[in-house]
C-alpha cells in the first residue's frame, strides 16, 4: 500500500518509481487520504505500507493513524519509509513509532540515527529495531 498524494509526494517521479519497482513482486495498491487509518492499512491482503519521499509537504498523521500503523507493524506488517534531505519522513516515522530519529548530516539518502534516550518501551518494536539498527 503506497502513499500517493501529490500534495506531499512527487507523483510524477519517485512515488511512481516506487510503485513500478514493487509492482513486479507485489499487488500494489495506493492511497491518498493520509488522515484515514483504514486507508493506510488497506485491505486484508496488505502486507506492507510504503511512504515515499515527502518532498512536497509535511504530513501530520493523526493519533488514530499512528495507532493503526503501529498495530499493523506489531502484528507483523511492514512499514517502509524513504529518506531524503528536505523531506518530512522522519517526523512521520517518529509520530507513529514514538521514536526520535534524526537525519545525520542532512545529506541526500543519509542515514537516520536514534538520539540518546529516545526509544519507546515496546517489546515488539524493541526486538525489531535492536536487530536492525546498530
Amino acid at each position: 500500500n503506497v502513499f500517493h498524494d501529490g500534495r506531499y509526494v512527487d507523483t510524477t517521479r519517485e512515488a511512481n518509481n516506487v510503485i513500478d519497482a514493487l509492482d513486479d513482486a507485489f499487488a500494489v495498491t495506493t492511497f491518498t487520504n493520509g488522515a484515514d487509518p483504514a486507508a493506510w492499512i488497506g485491505g486484508a491482503a496488505t502486507t506492507g505500507i510504503m511512504l515515499p519521499e515527502l518532498e512536497r509537504g509535511s504530513l501530520a498523521t493523526t493519533a488514530d493513524v499512528n495507532a493503526a500503523v503501529l498495530a499493523f507493524v506489531e502484528a507483523g506488517g511492514v512499514f517502509v519509509s524513504s529518506n531524503d534531505a528536505g523531506s518530512d519522513n522522519e517526523n512521520v516515522f517518529n509520530a507513529i513509532f514514538g521514536t526520535a530519529l534524526v537525519r545525520l548530516g542532512g545529506s541526500i539518502g543519509g542515514p537516520f540515527s536514534l538520539t540518546d534516550g529516545a526509544w519507546r518501551t515496546d517489546p515488539i518494536l524493541d526486538a525489531v529495531f535492536s536487530t536492525a539498527l546498530p
